[in-house]
């Protein structure tokens, strides 16, 4: 008796044979094969979307740590604005804005002085009124170096009363400068905050 593959109409001899048990070999590795790509494909997809969740919620879990470290420092801020008497060092002096400005004025030149840069322009800007309180701002323009325009700025960032840096504009001097003491070009615009009172 001969056995014969139904799919290909192949002869595999009779059963026992050599032929029949390579054949019978070869069915049993395409049917591993077929049921290892069934399973292990899948598996592959799964595990890189698991990766991928893990990864996307340990970033989440990261923000809410940070958040929560952060919780403390911005409860305690908001306490700071809450209480006139912190807030008394962040705004100008003056009963005026005229007042608050002139104290402004005088800040800043003093900081471009002690930085040796050269003063070139101070243009007050219109005062307002934002968040209760009485907002005043110069436009300064100066040349300086790089070192001394960082310290001018970090000094009226992180000094009293504060002052916020805005609309900053940097040119550096022409070739034809080079060698100059100031080679920078500096303009920004200055503003701080009065107590509300009389305009």
């Amino acid at each position: 008796m001969r056995m014969t593959d139904l799919a290909t109409g192949i002869d595999l001899g009779p059963p026992g044979s050599p032929r029949s048990r390579i054949a019978a070999v070869g069915l049993l590795a395409v049917a591993v094969l077929l049921v290892l790509l069934g399973l292990v494909l899948p598996l592959t997809v799964l595990k890189a979307r698991l990766a991928e969740d893990v990864a996307q919620y340990r970033s989440a879990l990261a923000a809410e740590a940070e958040i929560g470290r952060r919780k403390a420092e911005l409860a305690r801020a908001a306490t700071t604005l809450r209480n006139p008497a912190a807030l008394e060092g962040l705004l100008l002096p003056g009963a005026s804005d005229a007042a608050a400005t002139a104290a402004l004025h005088e800040r800043v030149r003093d900081l471009i002085a002690a930085v040796r840069a050269n003063l070139i322009s101070i243009e007050q800007l219109p005062p307002g009124e934002e968040g209760g309180q009485r907002r005043v701002a110069l436009r300064v323009q100066f040349a300086c170096d790089l070192p001394g325009f960082q310290r001018v700025v970090y000094a009226l960032e992180a000094g009293r009363p504060a002052v916020i840096v805005t609309n900053l504009y940097l040119r550096a001097r022409t070739a034809r400068a080079g060698g100059m003491a100031n080679p920078m070009d500096v303009q920004m615009d200055l503003v701080a905050y009065r107590k509300q009172g009389p305009a």
